[in-house]
């Protein structure tokens, strides 16, 4: 049975485009995969992040870590650091450093933990200013 919010692709059908209502005024948001060589390859992790900007204050974030996990994760520390406050380099990398608290990698990946820190990073501060 399908659902609303499934895809049937057909053979030889190929999905070039998704299309989504348009972001409301005063949201912006980023999205940054990070791969070891070329953007073909794995990621070694992704960071999707949304904004919801009144002036300079964030009233509300969400931020979405991927490839870190079996499933995508909200970085809801995160999230709460960023809202009801004003966006300086301090409180993004406040808000990166809650990203990756508490990480438990495995033994052979533990060096995406600061890749995604840096990359949660960027990716607020690229939302911050789209």
């Amino acid at each position: 049975m399908m659902r609303d919010r499934d895809t049937l692709i057909k053979d030889g059908e190929v999905l070039t485009r998704v299309a989504g209502p348009p972001l409301p005024v005063g949201t912006q948001a980023a999205y940054h995969k990070q791969t070891e060589r070329e953007s073909y390859d794995w990621p070694v992790c992704d960071v999707a992040i949304v904004l919801r900007m009144e002036g300079r204050p964030v009233r509300a974030a969400s931020i979405v870590r991927g490839w870190v996990a079996p499933t995508p994760r909200r970085a809801v520390e995160s999230q709460q650091l960023l809202t009801g406050r004003d966006l300086s380099k301090n409180l993004v990398r406040d808000a990166a450093r809650a990203a990756v608290a508490g990480a438990t990698p495995l033994s052979k990946n533990a060096y995406k933990v600061p890749v995604l820190e840096a990359v949660v990073r960027r990716t607020i501060l690229a939302a911050a200013t789209a």
